[in-house]
């Protein structure tokens, strides 16, 4: 009896274990495999240790992998820059902070030669010495793979007589080996944060996903406004065969909650692209496309520069009338900065609100060579009329 318990003991253990491992690896080979043992690389140095090797076993869709090890690693801040060579090709630069313990270098649809030299140029100015460990490893691997087109979400048309938005969460493993993947999404603190309320629905994922297989998350959502929001941010983790950690981000959404009986229409009128620390003229456009009289409407703009209106208040707004507001903006800053404003209005005694599309505005550095030039142009001019004046 107590050997049939061990005999099943070692057989559950073999199931575990071969569910657990990924058989990425077609051909892997340390540097001591090659002949090779510890390289040091002193410091003053900058030279290259050739690994010589012969060709791998692969298959379709393979990549090459290189893993450097450094075998006396610490935290480098500056003066250390490594390079890495396949047959005089170049497939890989570290340096500095970005060099670690352990260093990846992946290159997808590379043929190898019946004989192939791996070259790792070292230009140490900082280590006293930096140790290439001959636990290193060549080899062809057939790997997982997830990039941004992989991983999205997508809304439902807001549902009026619910009150209910859907979002989908869809994953695919584009690449040629299975992955153990999670997805967070919908946070609480978030939620609350905005207005939102999780319904029902799967936000969060563990587990494996199989080369080329897609998986979709479906949950529901209820705003407690009637407003704009921006979708929660989905994040993809995964660890991949060499222990990096990767992370991938969904791309966030605006949900335009806008009661279908809005009495407003709101426009914002202003160009996209100014001069930092210059003034930009604007108008927001506000129009009563009812028959009834609007009161107290109010604006909010939001804005992550200066904004200054003419009037952020309208008293009254009779049927059919439409208002123009101008406005001025400035930016501090070079980049893009999201404008849309905030309108609230009373209609009878029910207070409602709109949020008018959101404009990039471009802020951009002003061309010195163009000023330049016309500052040269406005002195000639004046000397040209000096002259004429004179003569």
């Amino acid at each position: 009896m107590k050997n049939q318990n061990k005999i099943l003991l070692i057989i559950f253990t073999l199931i575990f274990f071969t569910s657990t491992i990924h058989a990425a690896s077609i051909d892997e080979k340390t540097f001591y495999e090659l002949g090779e043992n510890d390289f040091s690389f002193v410091k003053d140095t900058n030279i290259c240790k050739n690994y010589d090797f012969n060709e791998l076993n692969t298959t379709e869709n393979a990549t090459f992998v290189t893993q450097i090890k450094i075998k006396n690693y610490i935290p480098i801040n500056s003066g250390v820059e490594i390079n890495i060579y396949l047959n005089n090709e170049k497939i890989g630069e570290i340096k500095d902070k970005n060099i670690k313990e352990n260093n990846i270098f992946k290159k997808e649809n590379i043929n190898l030669q019946k004989k192939n030299t791996l070259t790792i140029c070292v230009n140490n100015k900082f280590l006293p010495e930096l140790i290439i460990s001959k636990e290193s490893k060549i080899g062809n691997y057939l790997l997982p793979k997830f990039n941004e087109m992989d991983f999205y979400q997508t809304l439902s048309e807001y549902d009026y007589t619910q009150n209910i938005l859907t979002i989908q969460i869809h994953v695919t493993n584009s690449g040629y080996d299975d992955a153990n993947i999670e997805i967070i999404n919908a946070k609480e603190i978030f939620l609350e944060l905005s207005n939102l309320e999780n319904i029902s629905g799967t936000t969060e994922y563990s587990g494996i996903i199989k080369a080329g297989e897609t998986k979709e998350l479906s949950y529901y959502i209820k705003p407690t406004k009637q407003t704009s929001y921006i979708t929660p941010r989905a994040i993809l983790k995964y660890t991949d065969e060499f222990g990096e950690t990767h992370i991938i981000y969904t791309k966030q959404q605006v949900i335009e909650i806008q009661d279908p009986d809005t009495k407003i229409q709101a426009y914002t009128d202003v160009p996209t692209n100014t001069i930092k620390n210059q003034e930009t003229n604007g108008k927001l456009i506000i129009r009563n496309i009812s028959e009834k009289e609007l009161n107290s409407i109010y604006i909010i703009p939001e804005f992550n520069g200066n904004i200054l209106m003419d009037s952020q208040e309208i008293p009254i707004l009779k049927g059919r009338d439409t208002i123009s507001i101008p406005f001025k903006i400035k930016t501090t800053e070079t980049g893009e900065f999201p404008l849309y404003f905030n309108i609230t209005y009373k209609e009878n005694t029910n207070t409602k609100s709109i949020v008018t599309e959101t404009n990039t505005i471009n802020s951009m550095a002003e061309n010195k060579n163009e000023t330049i030039i016309l500052c040269i142009l406005i002195g000639i001019m004046i000397i040209l009329y000096i002259w004429l004046v004179r003569f």
